[in-house]
């Protein structure tokens, strides 16, 4: 399996835990009464056990913020991944361009 980043390029081994954030919540942009941050989002995939890895692969990944959370700027054969707060948890849509609708799945933590 490879992984490739938003731009084309081969990723190689995951990024360590101990890069630096690349992006940060803004007040007010999140759900009301989460108080999901990057970090704690990023553990929560990390750690959570299912569809084979696919969620620690996306916690690894360079993030961008978006005004629900933030968008998985690598790709993972050709899908797209974007992590949305919500009160209690994060949601993970997956999505192949051209594709239906996205697969959502809810991470509670």
């Amino acid at each position: 399996m490879l992984l490739h980043h938003a731009k084309g390029h081969n990723l190689g081994p995951p990024v360590s835990d101990r890069r630096p954030l690349f992006c940060r919540r803004s007040a007010g942009m999140m759900e009301a009464g989460s108080d999901m941050t990057e970090t704690k989002a990023r553990k929560l995939l990390r750690n959570w056990s299912g569809l084979g890895r696919l969620e620690a692969w996306a916690a690894e990944q360079e993030w961008e913020a978006t005004p629900s959370g933030w968008a998985v700027l690598g790709t993972l054969q050709g899908w797209h991944f974007r992590i949305e707060v919500i009160a209690d948890g994060i949601r993970l849509k997956a999505g192949e361009p051209g594709a239906g609708q996205p697969a959502l799945w809810t991470l509670i933590g």
